[in-house]
């Protein structure tokens, strides 16, 4: 078994385009969440930011860990759930106009679970970095919905399941970090 997830970590790792030893199998984007939520040490007063289209456990995960810690939990409200999703521009100002010296960790969906928006991952990532705050992408309606390219994004970790759309079997997912 060893030889055999081994072999299917360095394919996945080809398929999204980084290096194995940047990934570690999980049972879903959720359990990986949690893997980045207790690694990241948090003081009270941190704050880590969401937005209003983020999944309903990954909200959880977010609340429970600043509960334990002390951190603030914030979300950015997006500009509308019209039948049309904003612009890049609109949706990057939206989220970044939230950072504070204390925002500590941002997390986002890359396509959001509700509205389906595919974030503009590369506007946020690059903003995050300017200000030292770590990116947390959920990604399990990514894989084999768009291409992807992990060692390029520049986000620090990235989850994904890939039952959804690479339909793999249930309980295969990963953490990239």
């Amino acid at each position: 078994l060893p030889e055999l997830l081994h072999s299917a970590r360095g394919r996945l790792a080809k398929f999204l385009n980084t290096s194995a030893d940047n990934l570690i199998f999980q049972e879903n984007a959720t359990e990986a969440m949690n893997v980045v939520a207790r690694s990241i040490e948090l003081e009270s007063g941190d704050e880590i930011l969401l937005t209003n289209h983020e999944y309903g456990a990954v909200e959880r995960v977010w609340d429970r860990e600043c509960r334990r810690s002390g951190a603030v939990l914030r979300v950015a409200e997006l500009p509308g759930f019209s039948t049309a999703p904003p612009s890049r521009e609109q949706i990057t100002e939206s989220i970044v106009s939230q950072f504070s010296d204390r925002t500590r960790l941002l997390v986002v969906s890359h396509i959001t679970s509700a509205t389906a928006w595919i974030m503009p991952i590369k506007d946020l990532v690059e903003a995050a970095s300017k200000r030292g705050i770590l990116i947390c992408i959920d990604g399990p309606h990514s894989p084999a919905q768009i291409p992807l390219n992990l060692d390029k994004a520049g986000c620090d970790f990235y989850t994904a399941s890939l039952h959804k759309w690479l339909s793999a079997p249930l309980g295969s997912g990963f953490l990239y970090a």
